[in-house]
């Protein structure tokens, strides 16, 4: 059923009892919400209120597997590649030009493919690209290519030879 991660370090804010049912439920909620924000999903609805504690305890376990399972799903969604081998090749072609995965070169750009902060939003990005992985950067790329081709990369997309 339910195993909480150290890794994580909700832990040691949800480890006391009745309150930690409650926190693990607000913890996995707001990941699946990140998650579907970052994949450009709709939000979860769920009608019930993690804010006022349910009469039945059994209930808020319920609901905290519940977000669990969805939280696992969406971890699982966002491993899926949606690119092509031909992307990711020109993308890394890109990537090659632009500089390392955690570059903060101090002129507005970050990253390995030096998004700016509003194309990064704009995205669906969240925080500051050159924290994000690898992946996550690869992600809002191609969903930043999907909507304008290969111009927001003009130089390092014609050395190597996309547009």
């Amino acid at each position: 059923m339910f195993t909480p991660s150290t890794s994580s370090g909700f832990v040691s804010r949800c480890a006391q009892r009745p309150a930690y049912t409650l926190c693990a439920i607000h913890t996995y909620r707001d990941r699946v919400w990140h998650l579907e924000a970052r994949l450009r999903a709709p939000r979860t609805r769920y009608g019930w209120s993690a804010d006022v504690p349910a009469t039945s305890a059994a209930y808020r376990v319920w609901v905290r597997h519940l977000w669990y399972t969805r939280w696992k799903r969406w971890t699982h969604r966002a491993t899926l590649r949606p690119w092509t081998g031909a992307w990711l090749s020109a993308a890394l072609c890109v990537h090659h030009y632009e500089g390392a995965w955690n570059s903060d070169t101090g002129n507005g750009y970050y990253g390995g493919l030096q998004f700016d902060l509003a194309t990064w939003a704009a995205n669906g990005g969240q925080g500051l690209p050159n924290i994000a992985s690898p992946v996550e950067q690869l992600l809002i790329a191609y969903h930043t290519w999907q909507a304008r081709g290969w111009e927001p990369w003009p130089n390092t997309a014609a050395m190597c030879g996309l547009l």
